[in-house]
Parts: C-alpha cells; sequence; structure tokens
C-alpha cells in the first residue's frame, strides 16, 4: 500500500460491493428468470393469438362498446399483453390508430354490444 491510503479504500469499497451483492444476488436472479418466463408466455400468447388464436379469438371490422375499463395508447401486441396481465380483461379492441380498449364483456356475454367499426378489431377470449 502507498502513502496515501487508496489501497485501503479501494478494498474498503470492494468489501461493501460484495456486501450489498450478496443479498440482493437471490433478488437478482429471481427478477431475471420470472421476467424472462414472463416475456416468453406473453409473447407466445400474442403471437399465438395473430395466428391459431389458441388465446383470443378475432374479429377484425368489429369493436365491443360499453364496457370498457381501461383505454391506453399502445400497439396491438401491446394491447394484448395488457389484457392478459389484467384479471378483469376478458376482451379487447384495439383501434388501427393506437388506441386499445380493455374490457371485462365479451362479445358472447354482450352480443349487442359488439358494432362494426372500421379500422378496429375485437380480440376475446
Amino acid at each position: 500500500m502507498n502513502g496515501n491510503g487508496k489501497g485501503k479504500t479501494s478494498l474498503q469499497f470492494n468489501m461493501i460491493k460484495k456486501m450489498l451483492w450478496f443479498p440482493l444476488a437471490p433478488a437478482v436472479l429471481l427478477f431475471t428468470v420470472f421476467t424472462a418466463a414472463d416475456l416468453v408466455f406473453f409473447t407466445t400468447a400474442a403471437y399465438s393469438n395473430l395466428g391459431n388464436e389458441k388465446y383470443f379469438e378475432s374479429l377484425k371490422g368489429f369493436k365491443l362498446v360499453g364496457h370498457v375499463i381501461e383505454t391506453l395508447a399502445t400497439d396491438e401486441f401491446g394491447c394484448g399483453l395488457r389484457c392478459n396481465r389484467n384479471r378483469k380483461c376478458l376482451s379487447y379492441n384495439w383501434h388501427s390508430n393506437g388506441t386499445c380498449q380493455l374490457s371485462n364483456h365479451t362479445r358472447q356475454s354482450s352480443p349487442d354490444n359488439l358494432k362494426r367499426s372500421e379500422g378496429s378489431t375485437y380480440y376475446g377470449k
């Protein structure tokens, strides 16, 4: 160590870094694992929805009116993710202007509320 004490400061910094990292390591690992699993599940759900419609049925040119629980601006993929993450969401409308409407009803529970709408797509579970 030299006379200015930098070696001691560096050693103290490394000890503090290790002390902080050790308790946080499991949390960081769990966050990483669950975030990756979440991303894989919701990505699969959204893309399956666009392909074979396992998760949502879609009706292009229609929207469900009257039961909106949340409105947000996002792309079609993000709208599906948001609905999947919201327990109350049973269907959603996505409009080509980027508006997403989450609903707590479906076309089956409210058939009279399914309306034609150019530029909209209804997705129901």
